[in-house]
């Protein structure tokens, strides 16, 4: 069951989107084009040294994003 369907509230509209490009920058350009109210992201929950050498992409985007992020596994 896609995260989508899973969060779906009766009164809110939910999509999905798919953005071709570098992974934050390219999410961070949609975020300022669209505005939606909320960004729903799957995380690796990677810590420690993997995260420190391949960096976070979800981390990146909840610092920079001007809308509410919600992180889930």
């Amino acid at each position: 069951v896609s995260a989508s369907r899973r969060m779906a509230v009766p009164s809110a509209r939910v999509s999905t989107h798919l953005l071709v490009g570098h992974v934050s920058e390219t999410l961070l350009a949609w975020l300022r084009a669209r505005r939606p109210g909320l960004l729903l992201l799957a995380g690796h929950g990677r810590g420690g040294l993997s995260r420190a050498i391949l960096g976070s992409v979800a981390e990146a985007v909840m610092h920079a994003a001007r809308v509410p992020v919600l992180i889930a596994h």
